[in-house]
């Protein structure tokens, strides 16, 4: 076991350095086996394309310096968008959404240096399931979480990752049924409503 640890200390300090240095803000390289890369004219950038035997689009993205840099698109099997994805120097950074393969939102992020940062959204047939705000990573702000159906099951809010403030839920029918404040992640008062 202390080899192996010993080993992966070794490989990771190797793979940092043989990459320019130790920044944690420096992405992955990516494996472009399979790509056909297009350069794009007046930069260092490159158009890269993935298409399977038959020339169906897989993913396509800008790369430069080995690294996904801008929007990087992957395809569903019908050849509708499944996921478009914002890096820069290989680390997400902005938008990130999911369709279906009817082209229907399923999920929304937001990131920032590789973390959660804005909205991070699940969705469902077009309706709202959950909606949670992020600062680098850790929940701030309201959050709302909604039942299949489309009807809002809890609303609350969060501060520095804890709840804070008013945490209600409700019924089938939106009806507020328990209400709670909390203060930095604790219970104050709250229960059923009568």
């Amino acid at each position: 076991m202390r080899i192996i640890i010993l080993s992966s200390y070794w490989l990771l300090l190797t793979i940092l350095f043989s990459c320019g240095g130790t920044s944690a803000s420096s992405g992955a390289q990516i494996n472009l086996t399979g790509f056909t890369e297009l350069a794009i004219p007046g930069s260092n950038a490159h158009l890269v394309t993935k298409k399977d035997g038959s020339g169906k689009m897989i993913e396509q993205g800008i790369v430069r310096g080995g690294q996904k840099d801008g929007p990087w698109t992957i395809f569903h099997d019908n050849e509708s968008i499944k996921s478009i994805t914002t890096y820069i120097n290989g680390i997400l950074n902005g938008a990130h959404l999911e369709f279906n393969n009817r082209g229907q939102l399923e999920k929304r992020v937001e990131y920032l240096d590789n973390n959660f940062h804005g909205l991070y959204g699940e969705y469902k047939y077009g309706r709202p399931l959950k909606e949670i705000n992020y600062i680098k990573g850790v929940q701030e702000g309201p959050f709302r979480i909604w039942n299949d159906m489309g009807k809002l099951k809890q609303r609350g809010t969060n501060k520095n990752g804890k709840l804070d403030g008013t945490l209600d839920y409700f019924d089938d029918e939106e009806n507020k049924i328990m209400s709670y404040e909390y203060q930095d992640g604790e219970v104050l008062s709250g229960g059923m409503l009568e």
